[in-house]
């Protein structure tokens, strides 16, 4: 339990508004290569996919990208984020939240205690 690390599933449809500030935000969490990023994007727009593949190239391979132009659920698109996980927990991102540069790294550091759920505190602003 000592070096546990994150697969955190992203749906994202419809987020350019929110793309710019959400990459940031990830590139900036703590043990930010420690952990892997999902990301399931249904029904692509140009200008998206040139931001994320941007952000992915910068990155250092933590990033997993599935495409899908079908429009699909919430839960199946975080099915299938969870069937091309790797990592020992799992952690629901959605484009339009922002985090604590820590939160991930808190949230992991919780089970160490031999807890199973763990939820984050957060701000509406």
């Amino acid at each position: 339990m000592k070096n546990l690390s994150t697969s955190c599933i992203i749906s994202l449809y419809k987020c350019d508004y929110y793309l710019e500030k959400f990459l940031l935000n990830l590139s900036e969490q703590k043990d930010f290569l420690k952990h892997e990023f999902i990301f399931y994007h249904v029904c692509p727009t140009i200008n998206e996919k040139k931001k994320i593949f941007d952000f992915i190239k910068k990155s250092k391979g933590n990033i997993i990208y599935i495409k899908n132009n079908i429009r699909v659920s919430l839960p199946t698109a975080w099915n299938e984020c969870i069937k091309a996980s790797t990592k020992q927990l799992i952690a629901i991102w959605n484009v339009d939240d922002l985090r604590t540069k820590n939160s991930l790294h808190l949230q992991v550091s919780k089970f160490k205690n031999n807890i199973d759920f763990v939820y984050g505190n957060f701000t509406i602003c």
